[in-house]
């Protein structure tokens, strides 16, 4: 075997081993979601189900506000996303293109924000939504979500507009482009990879988000999909396969919006690597 062909072999194996560990979570969740009580709970655990118990999905939906949950997860965040991207595309860019005391002060306090766990924004926004009526509703919620991602993502995409050359923008505006058609028609489309990673940042964060959503709501008809989890969590005993099973039907709207966009992900990734 060539010295080439046993690299690329070496390389393959290595990608497969790392595949199989990042997968195994998920793998391991399905099939606890799949077996009965009694395999779930069994030593040594078996790595492959013995028995397949599909009806604790459609039970799960019968007997929970599962359904309800997800769709109140899939409007937070969707709303959250949609809001978030154009607004923090245009910070980025003013932060990517001006220079001025305003604008790196700005850059810094993005950066100081983020240094603060969430926890610590709790009982501030819950005085804040209480004063505003904002409580046990999804609005509030999506307004602590985009309050809290929309920072972190205008400066993932400032690094994307940074890469776009100022000449491009200006042989624009030359051709009769204003500055706002220059941004619209040039600079966002080729930051869009940059852009495109942002976006899924924000809607990951919005849908795995708990701490917002456990403490600005109380009604479990507004519940997200995360909170109504920790519901399942019993004094005496937990259903770990229904457990299971939401948090395996929860995964997957994430993992197929990351799976249409992964190009554009891993666009963004190559372009930071290349410039830095």
């Amino acid at each position: 075997m060539a010295r080439h062909d046993l690299a690329a072999w070496r390389r393959g194996a290595a990608t497969l081993l790392i595949a199989l560990a990042l997968l195994f979570p998920f793998y391991w969740m399905l099939i606890t979601a799949l077996q009965g009580e009694a395999a779930v709970m069994a030593f040594p655990p078996r790595l492959w189900p013995q028995e397949i118990n599909l009806p604790a999905f459609i039970d799960v939906f019968r007997t929970t506000k599962v359904g309800r949950w997800l769709l109140n997860t899939m409007l937070v965040a969707g709303t959250a996303t949609a809001v978030v991207v154009p607004i923090a595309a245009l910070t980025a860019y003013a932060l990517s293109r001006f220079r001025s005391t305003a604008v790196s002060a700005t850059a810094v306090l993005i950066v100081v924000t983020q240094m603060m766990p969430p926890v610590l924004l709790l009982v501030p926004y819950f005085i804040l939504f209480r004063e505003l009526g904002l409580l046990n509703g999804l609005g509030g919620l999506i307004l602590a979500n985009i309050a809290w991602t929309m920072p972190v993502s205008a400066w993932l995409m400032k690094s994307a507009f940074d890469a776009v050359p100022h000449e491009l923008e200006e042989a624009a505006m030359i051709d009769g482009c204003g500055r706002f058609g220059a941004i619209i028609r040039v600079a966002v489309p080729l930051a869009a990879p940059g852009i495109a990673a942002a976006a899924v940042f924000a809607f990951i964060s919005a849908w795995d988000e708990y701490f917002f959503a456990r403490t600005l709501i109380s009604n479990s008809d507004y519940w997200l999909v995360s909170v109504g989890l920790g519901s399942f969590t019993g004094d005496y005993s937990t259903s770990w396969q229904h457990v299971m099973a939401v948090a395996t039907i929860s995964t997957l709207p994430p993992a197929i919006l990351f799976i249409m966009v992964q190009r554009a992900f891993i666009a963004n990734l190559a372009q930071g690597g290349v410039k830095g």
